[in-house]
């Protein structure tokens, strides 16, 4: 099984919540949002869990913090603002990027006249610690978490300063409901944004989502960035290999950007066939057939690799169901006839 499928197996027990804590410009910090549970009003010993349905020991259990403390020990201090936060209680992690509104950073002025109601904010990522460290929780999902909560923070605060929109949002919550709740999500976008972030983080580390319906906030795996100098020259005898099998997941994490070469070469991409076959059947020079394969590898959306014959070795994952009637099994046989013999 590859690094990345792990990592995507255990993620679903491995992250637990996401939640928005912010500091209004007077009064105490408050919690404006949770998911996927929400947190008692007033009881400070009412537990929550994991949304999996298991009990409430320690093991499934989110945290037992009473909402005004939660609130309070995520919401930074001003001279911590603006830098990752992680900080571990007992198995718990929380990881955010609490960021001040410009008019709260001393010797700065707003960019525009906007009434605000916001001091600071923080979207805030809570991991269990036990399995990171039984080493069966991605690897990367802390630096996916702190990825997404400082870019996520960055669009939140640019949409405050250009319209008010956090503002907005955060009185929208306090009116309607601090949970997940379908009543609120479908006419909050913010609530909406940090659902659809935890759901695709916890699924496949990746997430794209649209803040205020129009700023777009795309993650790809969170995975060390591939310096031209470091990486190997690619061979036109090669070829490339989507990082997944649904073409259509993957096209929708494109940039808007991308252009037609990167997409056609995604849905074209094919194992038995070099970058010289490809340049032949779709119509596109070869120049750029390489330069669209290493713009999708810097992308985290496919990867390098020789092409498949009859003359190589290869090793079948000891997940995989080849038994003789499998779908995988009559799959390959398809796919058997395009295999070359060089």
């Amino acid at each position: 099984m590859s690094e990345l499928g792990f990592e995507q197996n255990h993620a679903v027990q491995t992250m637990l919540s996401v939640s928005f804590v912010y500091v209004p410009l007077s009064g105490s910090p408050r919690l404006a949002f949770h998911y996927p549970e929400p947190i008692s009003e007033t009881k400070s010993d009412g537990a929550m869990s994991d949304g999996s349905g298991g009990s409430l020991g320690d093991s499934s259990r989110v945290h037992s913090l009473p909402r005004a403390f939660f609130a309070d020990f995520l919401c930074a201090k001003l001279q911590l603002c603006d830098a990752v936060m992680d900080i571990t209680i007992d198995r718990l992690r929380f990881i955010g990027y609490p960021l001040l509104l410009p008019s709260s950073i001393p010797h700065s002025k707003p960019e525009r006249t906007v009434q605000h109601d916001i001091k600071s904010f923080n979207v805030v990522f809570t991991v269990n610690r036990s399995e990171l460290l039984k080493n069966r929780g991605p690897l990367h999902m802390p630096t996916a978490c702190s990825r997404a909560s400082k870019v996520i923070g960055i669009a939140l605060r640019y949409e405050e300063m250009r319209c008010g929109y956090l503002s907005e949002q955060v009185a929208m919550l306090r009116t309607g409901s601090y949970s997940h709740k379908q009543s609120s999500s479908s006419h909050c976008n913010l609530s909406m944004v940090l659902t659809e972030t935890f759901e695709s983080l916890r699924s496949s580390l990746i997430t794209r989502v649209f803040v205020n319906g129009w700023l777009e906030v795309s993650l790809p795996p969170p995975y060390e960035p591939i310096e031209p100098s470091d990486r190997e020259p690619i061979r036109p005898y090669q070829t490339m290999l989507p990082i997944d099998s649904d073409i259509s997941k993957l096209e929708a994490l494109l940039p808007r950007g991308a252009s037609q070469v990167v997409r056609t070469l995604l849905r074209e991409a094919n194992p038995c066939k070099s970058f010289q076959d490809l340049e032949v059947e779709i119509d596109i020079p070869l120049e750029t057939l390489l330069m669209a394969a290493g713009t999708l590898v810097e992308w985290h959306l496919g990867m390098i690799s020789e092409t498949i014959s009859k003359h190589k070795v290869y090793v079948v994952s000891p997940t995989a169901d080849i038994a003789v009637g499998s779908p995988l099994y009559f799959e390959f046989e398809k796919f058997s006839g395009n295999i070359r013999d060089r």
